[in-house]
């Protein structure tokens, strides 16, 4: 697999490069592999990475262990460490799981002005739109979750598998409007898989 030859190459290269041991954590969890995941979480935070506690908090939260998820989040120094913006609506998202409503809402609302600023113009691409869809989703607007995840598959969002097992869209994952939204992307992605699967030349 390419993305496992490059992650392991940059560990090859610098085995204390803390971001190539993150990028194992992602590589590990896109695979189901959520024990290595973190093991590769302890490792950038043992060569001194500030963000290993909100990735841990990722993987725990993404495999539906909101306890340990919310356990990792609340060691964190919010006050000194700012988590980015792809990191922030989940760990609000995990803490109002476990009954922190206080700090989650803070997280949210610390992000919301940006994100609420943004003007989706006709060539705004879909990493823009994700900010706006995340926050509608943890705020349960169905109807303004639907029309942006429309929105996002019009500018070019492709990540079915995203949105079939990100627990923020667990709720909307059972809303019929929703269902059909994401039926059809995966539809629509598989069917270009397979388009170029056809057209790739075959070896002689």
């Amino acid at each position: 697999e390419p993305a496992e030859r490059v992650v392991r190459r940059a560990l090859e290269l610098d085995p204390e490069y803390t971001g190539a041991w993150h990028s194992m954590a992602w590589l590990r969890l896109a695979q189901g592999r959520i024990d290595e995941a973190l093991t590769a979480v302890d490792s950038a935070e043992a060569l001194g990475s500030d963000f290993a506690p909100f990735h841990r908090g990722f993987v725990h939260w993404w495999a539906g262990d909101v306890e340990e998820a919310g356990a990792a989040y609340s060691v964190i120094d919010l006050s000194t460490t700012r988590p980015r913006m792809d990191q922030s609506i989940p760990m609000a998202h995990a803490l109002f799981a476990v009954g922190d409503s206080t700090e989650a809402r803070r997280i949210v609302e610390q992000h919301r002005d940006v994100i609420e600023a943004w003007v989706l113009a006709d060539y705004a691409p879909e990493q823009r739109v994700f900010p706006q869809l995340q926050l509608a989703a943890i705020d349960g607007d169905i109807e303004e979750a639907v029309a942006l995840f429309q929105t996002y598959v019009e500018r070019g969002g492709r990540d079915y598998r995203w949105f079939e097992r990100s627990p923020l869209f667990a709720e909307l994952r059972e809303v019929p409007a929703f269902q059909r939204e994401l039926e059809e992307l995966r539809t629509m992605v598989e069917a270009m898989r397979r388009q170029m699967e056809r057209e790739l030349p075959t070896e002689p």
